[in-house]
Parts: C-alpha cells; structure tokens; sequence
C-alpha cells in the first residue's frame, strides 16, 4: 500500500490502481455503510467477474480491514426486481453461487466474502466499510490560484432513489367510511404493509418515522409515530372499518400534521398521504385550509385516489404538484409507485437555501441543486473555501434556466459562476466538459482562468473572464451550491 504517490485524496490510499479508504474497525448497517462512501465521494466496490471477486477478496486482506468482508454497494431495492449498484453499473455477475438473484426482501444487502457473497439485512450493524474510487492520474498540475474540486460537486446523481435511505416522516391517513368498501380498505392496508417493507423503520439518519390514522365521521389514530418499528408491527397492523360520512378529512390532515411536527425530529421531512375514494365538496375550503398550511410549512401532500375513471375532484388539487395518483386500482404496480413518490419527497434544499427545480421523468420537481447567496463580496480562492466549509462549491452553469437563475436579482447582480480554462476548451468547475457557455463579445480571455456573470440589458447576463484572485478589481458576490437531501445524502450530517 502507498500513500501519497500515487496521489489520492485525503484519507484514502492507493492500492493496485485504486483510491481505497477503510475505517477499520468500525462496522456499520447498510445505509450506514452508503452513506460513508458517499460522503467521500466514492463507492464500495461493484464486482463484474470472479477476477473482480478475487481481487477485491485479496484486497481485504491487504487493506487490514478488521474483519475480512465488507459491505457491498449492491441491493434488493423492490421484492421481485434485479439487485443493484449504487455506482451505476451493469449488474452482468451474480456471484460464484448466483448470491446476487437472491431478492426476496427489500431489506437484503449483500456483504463481500473471501469465496463470495452473501445475504446480509440491511439494519444490521455487522460488516466495515470499504470505499473506493478508480484512480485517474492527473494530465497537468494544477494551476495554484484554481482550488481543486471538492467530492460535493456531483451532478448527475443528485436525488437517486433508494427505498430504503428514505428519512421522512410519513403519516397515513386512511377514509375507512361507508365509501370505501371493507374490502378496499383491506387492500388499502396490504399497500401499506407492503410499502412499510421497502423502507428502514427508526429515528436515526436514513431511517423513516411511520405513523398511521383513519377517519370517517371521526379521526382514530391506529399507529403513533414508534409503532412500526419491526416486521411484525407491520404483519400485525390493521385499519378499523369506521363507516359512517367521510366528514372529517380536514381534521385528520390537521391530526396528522400535528403530529410531524410534535415528533421531534429536525432533518426529515413531513409526509401525509391520503387514501380515498371521495372528497366532500362541502368541507373543500377547510381541507384546502389545512392542506394548504401543510405544505406552506414544507410538508409533502400525497393523494391516492381509489374511485374509479376520471378521477376525484379536489383530492389533484391539495396535493402537492405531480403527487396525485388517481384510479388506484388500475396501477400495476401501486407499492414502487408510492415509494418513489417518497423518494422525490425526499429530495430536498434546507430551509436557509434556495433551490433550483426541474422538472423530473415522474412530472414531478424537484431540486438540481441547493444555494447560499453571499451577503458580501470575496475573491475566487475565498470564496470556495466559504463553499467548501457549507458542503458546497462555487455555482456551476449548465443551461439558460441556471444561467437566468444565478444572474436573477434574487442572486445578485455579480455572480462568480467560476469556469477553469483548460485550451483548447472550456470546462466547468467540476472538471466535467459542458458545451453551454455564454460568453460576452471578445471573452474568454487568454490568461483569466475565472469567469463571471454581469446583468446587462434586460435579462441578457453574458459571461465576462477574470483574474482569479484580484482583490482590488475581482471581488464580487457568488453563490454557493450544495446537493440536496436525498436518500444518496444527508445533507444534515
């Protein structure tokens, strides 16, 4: 093993063409384990032939970890479905035994053996962690007044789904009254059952708080927040058939939102998804009252509607935007649909930043990227360094939308949106090639190895080079931007 030449960065070692890091002896659950490498910016190693499972097998060894397996990035996201890797790529080998095919349970990860894999559930805290990323010599040193990238500047993977890395803190809230048939609400609770295994249950990071009620001409609390906690909780739940009018939708929104927010928690998010087949036009205003409150706080409005055809009025529209899943019965598959929901609800900027939505492949928004406008004005160097001591790196710009964004008044007149000139083309921040400039007349300019931003006419923002640390001429305001809360990201860590 050799440190520091071939050069990695801090904290991980080089080893036969790769940047390795352990924590030895520590030992971690699954997402415990995921969320380690991710915060490096790295991967536990993904294994595509028995050459691979021999290598990494050797390496364990070599690397002295305490024990020798480790946690692989491969899981059984859905029941049924192909296992995968977190770092994206093909899943073209099971394992000497076919280990990877092994996906009955949501809750399955897999740990690296010497002579294979093997099936681990994921809320058990019994394997180290192994971290790695393919070392890529540099093609020239770096110029000295340019700060390298930091691992937080990441992209393209902003928000991935993973069941069970979802921290939020959910609230069903059931209509178990004369319009819902007994045996829909039984269905209804056989989607929630089903839903509960896909995710972690608990109150730690990665881990989601569930609570459930029902209501009719009243509103019954079924399960407080700590009653699901194990498979037999979720085996044992069951929704009392109330009948009577579904008067009281407005109050059990109220009941529910209450509840997130007396939980306690202060990293999750609020979820409350409604199961219906009606909506009461005479209670309208109060249930788009509480709703409405809801959501202004920053909550997510899910609304699944059981009625058949068109749909029902007014449960699309007190949902959040694109959380409205109508005509329930028609969904093969209603549990993947729901947690991916989840997902995006988990898909967050904290509350102090700004976020910049698109507009995802499910029509729904959610953030590509998370900003902090500075206040006060610095140079190039001090300015990523305030970013990198929030998680963060100096705004990147990919697009006209971006572009209008950042040079908005909500930014700023002045943003550094810092490029790295790198002749014969220019490259983004991150070091990934992006073909959008927007480059004022006679720039860039030979030698200037920053860029930023000026207003001018309307809302024409063109991209000016500069000096990159130039107190007297160069310092301007910026902007920060961090990743998003995800189930790939605590961002409160």
């Amino acid at each position: 093993i050799v440190s520091g030449k071939p050069t990695c960065r801090d904290h991980f070692y080089y080893y036969n063409g790769w940047c390795t890091y352990t924590n030895s002896p520590a030992h971690y659950d699954y997402a415990g384990a995921v969320n380690e490498c991710k915060s490096k910016g790295a991967f536990a190693p993904s294994i595509h032939s028995s050459e691979d499972l021999n290598f990494w097998s050797t390496a364990a060894y070599d690397l002295s970890l305490s024990s020798l397996h480790f946690w692989l990035d491969a899981q059984c996201v859905i029941i049924g479905q192909p296992f995968v890797w977190q770092d994206g790529t093909p899943t073209d080998y099971y394992g000497p035994n076919n280990e990877l095919l092994s996906c009955e349970s949501p809750n399955a990860g897999f740990t690296m053996e010497m002579s294979g894999f093997k099936v681990n559930w994921i809320t058990e805290e019994n394997a180290p962690v192994l971290c790695v990323y393919a070392y890529d010599p540099p093609a020239s040193t770096p110029k000295p007044s340019v700060p390298a990238p930091t691992y937080y500047d990441v992209t393209t993977d902003y928000c991935s789904c993973n069941p069970s890395s979802i921290y939020l803190d959910i609230v069903f809230v059931v209509d178990t009254s004369d319009g819902m048939a007994r045996d829909t609400v039984g269905d209804v609770t056989a989607t929630i059952q089903s839903t509960l295994y896909g995710l972690t249950l608990g109150t730690g990071p990665f881990q989601s708080n569930v609570a459930a009620l029902v209501f009719a001409e009243s509103v019954q609390v079924v399960r407080d927040f700590g009653g699901f906690r194990s498979t037999g909780d979720i085996s044992s739940f069951s929704l009392p058939y109330l009948g009577g009018n579904s008067d009281k939708m407005a109050d059990a929104i109220n009941k529910a939102s209450t509840m997130i927010s007396s939980n306690g928690r202060d990293f999750s998010r609020g979820v409350i998804v409604i199961l219906t087949d009606s909506f009461a036009p005479q209670h309208a205003p109060s249930i788009y009252r509480e709703a409405k409150a809801f959501k202004d706080a920053g909550g997510v409005l899910i609304s699944i509607d059981y009625s058949n055809g068109l749909g029902t009025q007014g449960l699309e529209e007190n949902a959040n935007p694109g959380f409205y899943i109508k005509d329930a019965s028609k969904h093969s598959n209603l549990v993947s649909e729901l947690l991916y929901a989840f997902c995006d609800a988990n898909c967050f900027c904290n509350d102090d930043l700004v976020p910049y939505t698109v507009t995802n492949d499910r029509d729904r928004e959610v953030p590509r990227g998370c900003f902090h406008v500075s206040q006060t004005s610095a140079v190039y160097p001090a300015a990523e360094s305030n970013c990198e001591s929030q998680k963060g790196f100096v705004a990147t710009v990919h697009d006209d939308d971006k572009n209008f964004l950042l040079s908005s008044r909500k930014f700023s007149t002045n943003i550094q949106n810092h490029l790295r000139s790198n002749n014969p083309s220019f490259i983004t921040y991150q070091n990934s090639t992006d073909p959008f400039t927007y480059w004022a007349k006679g720039n860039p300019i030979v030698g200037q190895d920053c860029a930023y931003a000026q207003q001018q006419s309307g809302f024409n923002s063109p991209w000016f080079s500069s000096p990159c640390a130039d107190p007297e001429k160069n310092s301007m305001h910026y902007a920060c931007q961090s990743r998003p809360c995800g189930t790939d990201f605590n961002c409160f860590a």
